[in-house]
């Protein structure tokens, strides 16, 4: 399963955002479930030293969906990586839609604290890159954009100096 897995990811070439919605709006196969244990393994395992010694730092959330949503994240080496991943999605959707973008997650937004900041994360599972934004202010990113092409989050950024 895994081969075909990775024989899908190369036929669909740079459009991983499409790729991931496709594994979404198929999820009954279990390929969603494969793809995100493959990615995170793979880059935990090129990554090793960030999971084994860095700082673990939960994040807060704020909004009208701020309950719906655990994050947290890995510091050390220069390198953040934040985790972030819905929870009690069935209050949030209808039984037919996609827990994605702004009509899913309204104004709300992950809160950036100065440990962990950097301009801009890239999402390893769709390789989208989400710009820092500032909400009440402090240091943001959008869930809506967090979330914009799949139900969960692992977002690179390099750690840079306020």
């Amino acid at each position: 399963m895994l081969q075909v897995l990775k024989k899908r990811m190369a036929t669909n070439g740079l459009d991983l955002p499409g790729f991931a919605r496709e594994l979404v709006q198929k999820w009954s196969d279990g390929s969603i479930k494969l793809y995100v244990i493959f990615r995170s393994l793979h880059y935990r395992n090129k990554n090793h030293q960030l999971f084994m010694d860095g700082a673990y730092i939960p994040l807060m959330s704020e909004g009208d969906h701020k309950e719906h949503v655990c994050a947290y994240a890995r510091k050390g080496e220069g390198k953040v990586v934040l985790v972030v991943v819905p929870r009690f999605l069935m209050h949030l959707i209808q039984m037919d839609e996609m827990p994605f973008g702004k009509k899913t997650w309204g104004d709300s937004w992950l809160v950036i604290p100065p440990e962990v900041y950097a301009m801009r994360f890239n999402n390893i599972f769709t390789d989208e890159t989400i710009e820092l934004v500032e909400r009440d202010g402090k240091p943001a990113l959008a869930l809506e954009q967090v979330f914009a092409n799949f139900p969960v989050a692992m977002l690179e950024g390099k750690v840079e100096v306020l």
